[in-house]
């Protein structure tokens, strides 16, 4: 965040991340791997040395931006210092720095004992528009705004090598603007500018605005190309757009005024749904070396082995109509005939599936289940999209971890780290064949392994006025699976 201009945002972070682990945890003064809040594993290995590293080079690389190149023959100092800061120092065996600020004046004192003398720049955060009287040693020094910098003007001052600098920053003219505060917006709102920008100073490589209108929902950044005094520079301007689509709709009971029609799938079956840990997911792969999803889609780096086993007895004792609390029943194959269809981006599957249907209907239950993996977290894995006659679609986003539950666990739920404020989905255990109806309230910090593994009922409305065309279920998110079970219709008396 230092590197991006955002030394503010970085300083909180840190300083968070401090707190925690320095003061707050169970070992005060250690650096843990995982704090208190991580609802799997708490505070666990302590000293660790990824945190150790990382905080280090956060502290000396970022907040005082030491930056020694000795391959390169240079010493570059960045400091990343919070903007109500007056003062900091640091003391390393390598060399020691020293920053006093007094009113407009900033000074700093370097002593180097690097292996060997090398030459200094400088780059510092600009605390005004026009070009400062810079001094070393006594002495006056040129210096130059640099015009790539992004977040806030910054000063570039080079020194020639020395075993030590003082240098003294005299500021004069008007500060810079800030960086704006982080805005939500709803998709098509005009995207708020700060005084004195207009809207051909903005660069948008995200592609997210629209005639100066918001128009892509997600988080995104526009650059302001600023010119004020002396000093250009990139002004960051980044905000959330958050889609107008409500919520997943909870999945309900059908009423005394409808009939359920449970969707003949046995023509579109292929696969045995306990087999899906059990096939290799070798393609397509990286072929440079990189930290890839293990073979069979379980585990990570450190627990390559990790399996699960999938039991679903509990549908094929079904009788070939599982029943569900809802009063929607599913048509599911009995003794060793394939049960699922599995979709995905790898090799030996299909991406999509395509089933004509007929007629009209209110709504459409579906029992699915498939593969996730964390870095999927908030993202769309597939897409459920019924087509009707005129044209017009009805569509459900498959996405984690709203409307997508992995087969082999529920996920665990809290009001911190692991949020999700949509309905949850009915649970179906394969072992058993029962189903859980899921209570946020009561589920939170209960998530689990599922013994045997689950699948989940989703719901879609529909417009009962026009005729139905076709269901359409996709795969879009690489590395994923998504295993449809079976779908039914539920249509008026």
């Amino acid at each position: 965040m230092w590197q991006a201009g955002m030394a503010e945002e970085a300083y909180l972070l840190l300083k968070g991340n401090f707190l925690d682990s320095l003061f707050m945890g169970l070992a005060p003064g250690n650096f843990h791997m995982t704090s208190e809040l991580d609802a799997h594993r708490q505070e666990a290995q302590r000293d660790f040395g990824d945190a150790i590293g990382i905080t280090t080079r956060a502290l000396v690389e970022g907040l005082f931006g030491l930056q020694p190149d000795l391959l390169r023959g240079a010493l570059t100092i960045r400091p990343g210092f919070p903007r109500d800061w007056n003062q900091a120092s640091l003391q390393h065996s390598n060399l020691d720095f020293n920053w006093r600020r007094e009113g407009w004046l900033d000074m700093y004192e370097i002593s180097s004992r690097l292996p060997q003398p090398v030459p200094l720049t400088l780059i510092l955060r600009a605390r005004a528009i026009r070009l400062p009287k810079v001094e070393s040693g006594g002495a006056e020094v040129s210096s130059s705004f640099d015009p790539a910098a992004v977040g806030a003007p910054a000063l570039i001052v080079k020194l020639p090598a020395a075993p030590s600098w003082k240098v003294t920053v005299e500021w004069n003219g008007d500060e810079p603007i800030l960086l704006p505060a982080h805005r939500i917006y709803s998709a098509g709102q005009a995207l708020t500018l700060p005084p004195g920008v207009s809207l051909d100073q903005i660069d948008d490589p995200q592609h997210c605005l629209a005639g100066g209108h918001v128009a892509a929902t997600g988080y995104h950044t526009v650059f302001a190309n600023m010119h004020e005094g002396d000093c250009r520079w990139s002004l960051p301007i980044s905000f959330e757009v958050k889609a107008d689509a409500p919520l997943p709709a909870a999945a309900p009971a059908i009423g005394t005024h409808q009939r359920s029609e449970p969707v003949d799938l046995f023509g579109v079956l292929k696969h045995q749904i306990n087999e899906i840990f059990m096939r290799p997911y070798q393609e397509p792969r990286s072929p440079f070396c990189s930290l890839a999803l293990p073979e069979q889609l379980l585990g990570g780096w450190a627990n390559l082995d990790m399996t699960a086993k999938i039991d679903d007895s509990g549908l094929r004792r079904a009788g070939g109509m599982l029943k569900t609390p809802l009063g929607v029943p599913f048509r599911t194959p009995t003794g060793t005939a394939p049960n699922c269809l599995f979709l995905s981006q790898w090799r030996q599957d299909q991406s999509e599936a395509e089933i004509p249907l007929t007629g009209r209907a209110e709504s459409v239950y579906l029992l699915m289940t498939g593969v996730t993996f964390p870095q999927a977290s908030r993202m769309e894995h597939g897409r459920i999209t019924i087509a009707y006659r005129d044209g017009a679609k009805a569509q459900l986003s498959l996405k984690s971890p709203e409307t997508w539950w992995p087969i082999e666990q529920d996920y665990f739920l809290d009001d911190y780290l692991f949020i999700d404020e949509a309905p949850l989905p009915p649970r179906v255990d394969l072992r058993t064949g029962t189903t859980r109806l899921l209570d946020l309230a009561s589920f939170k910090g209960h998530g689990r392994a599922v013994p045997g593994g689950a699948a989940t009922i989703l719901f879609l409305p529909l417009d009962p006025r026009k005729n139905l065309a076709s269901l359409k279920v996709e795969a879009s998110l690489y590395g994923i699976v998504v295993a449809l079970l079976a779908a039914t219709l539920v249509r008026s008396i």
